[in-house]
């Protein structure tokens, strides 16, 4: 069943992951050998086998399933692509989302290169007017269509900021171009989920105001003021550079599903969008996503659930998983620890050693079980008929073998004796017996198997 201590090794590896996923392989999907695995494919599909095989494989599905039940509830209770979208829209834009943050620091950043600077500061403005100038001057030679295309808004923030700077002689009051700044940063945050604001227009006007008030600071001459001035002004091109980066996950016209999978769109190329949405969202929300998500991971097809929707599949997890790329994964769940991310990739590598062995003589129809029960119980009801009580025996025979081989690989405990058991010469096969012997008390299928092994001499080989 095992082989020898490489054997051993194999087998004891994978029933510490599937412990670690809070199940226990069967003796085909944890030994690393051909034998076993075509053993138990065998019974799988054998009268007096079939049974026992397949509710041990809906039970580990449900084992598994509860492990990353058990994962996601340390995050959070939240789950379906509805919550996991208002858990980013939230984290985002809602009160004390990443858009409320940024926007408070940036302010006291600015705030505090304005307590720096000299009282009566003025700003040149020069690259604010550039700017202006260039989004509201018609195209030479199509002067017409051109003006049709100009933004209004942009054409009347540059009459009535020409406006302010003659009223003020050609400068503007630091104070009033750094509030004035404030309230287009107000537009920019909100255009993200608005696409009928100019939104790339602004940006350059914004820029070219943050320009304009560098150089106001840097005339000072006060290394203070040209430090504080910089942190602010590279405090706020990061922010916004993280809107870009998320401006299209969050756009909430299709709802917070929409939202949700937006998110997922290219987490199989890597985690980059990922990555800056966890980033933005609070401790609460970016547990809400993650626990949404792993939900998700092996929730049963449609065809595959029950009426509450809550059926977990081994292989729809692991492919999903497998789909992942690895920076994905590490930006949603490394956050919580390594035990986190090591306890899910367990779950993976018990789905992969299901399927894996669910491959040794595959029967997705189950014909072959039908056949095999149908002529084996045909066979024992005839040979009962016809009176034929040593043919009855022997299929009778036949078919509680195959039981009881089948509930001893498939046994929890079995297993783990399997893989305890170490290399070890013939003379200390008895001392092993006397554990199963113990095991077996109170374990019938312990007791099937121990009486097979006990009885046949060539059962424990030194390997």
């Amino acid at each position: 069943m095992r082989g020898g201590e490489n054997g051993r090794q194999a087998l004891q590896q994978n029933v510490d992951d599937f412990a670690r996923a809070g199940s226990t392989p069967t003796v085909g999907q944890g030994a690393n050998n051909v034998r076993s695995r075509m053993t138990e494919a065998v019974l799988r599909n054998a009268p007096g086998g079939s049974g026992v095989v397949r509710r041990r494989l809906e039970q580990q599905g449900d084992e598994l399933g509860a492990g990353v039940e058990k994962s996601a509830n340390r995050l959070s209770t939240a789950q379906g692509a509805e919550r996991g979208g208002n858990a980013v829209i939230k984290g985002i834009t809602g009160p004390s989302g990443f858009m409320s943050r940024f926007k408070a620091e940036s302010s006291k950043l600015y705030d505090e290169v304005e307590r720096l600077l000299p009282p009566g500061t003025g700003v040149q403005a020069q690259s604010t007017q550039q700017v202006l100038a260039e989004l509201t001057t018609p195209i030479q030679g199509a002067a017409n269509t051109s003006g049709l295309l100009l933004n209004s808004k942009v054409a009347g923030i540059a009459k009535a900021f020409g406006d302010d700077l003659a009223a003020n002689g050609g400068t503007m009051p630091y104070e009033a171009v750094k509030r004035l700044r404030s309230q287009l940063g107000e537009m920019i945050g909100d255009s993200a989920l608005s696409p009928d604001t100019p939104t790339r227009q602004l940006r350059r006007l914004y820029g070219a105001m943050s320009d304009d008030m560098s150089q106001a600071a840097v005339a000072t001459g006060d290394p203070r003021v040209i430090q504080a001035a910089s942190r602010a002004s590279n405090y706020y091109r990061a922010g916004m550079q993280r809107v870009d980066d998320i401006e299209r996950v969050v756009d909430r016209s299709g709802g917070p599903e929409a939202v949700y999978k937006a998110l997922f769109n290219n987490s199989r190329e890597g985690g980059t969008t990922l990555r800056k949405v966890m980033q933005s969202l609070d401790g609460q929300a970016q547990r809400d996503l993650a626990a949404t998500t792993l939900r998700r991971l092996g929730k049963a097809n449609p065809s595959a659930q029950d009426e509450l929707g809550e059926v977990f599949s081994p292989e729809t997890y692991l492919t999903n998983w497998s789909r992942m790329a690895p920076e994905a994964k590490r930006a949603l769940f490394d956050r919580f620890g390594p035990g986190f991310s090591k306890d899910l990739d367990a779950v993976a590598a018990s789905a992969a050693r299901i399927r894996g062995a669910n491959q040794t003589l595959p029967n997705p129809s189950g014909s072959a079980v039908v056949a095999g029960q149908t002529t084996a119980f045909g066979a024992l009801a005839y040979s009962a008929i016809s009176g034929n009580v040593p043919a009855a025996a022997a299929v009778g025979g036949s078919l509680l073998a195959s039981n009881g081989m089948a509930r001893a690989m498939t046994n929890p405990r079995f297993v783990r004796w399997l893989a305890q058991t170490t290399r070890m010469p013939a003379a200390a096969a008895p001392s092993q017996l006397a554990i199963l012997a113990s095991m077996a008390k109170n374990d019938p299928d312990i007791a099937e198997a121990y009486q097979l092994i006990s009885t046949n001499p060539t059962a424990i080989q030194p390997q």
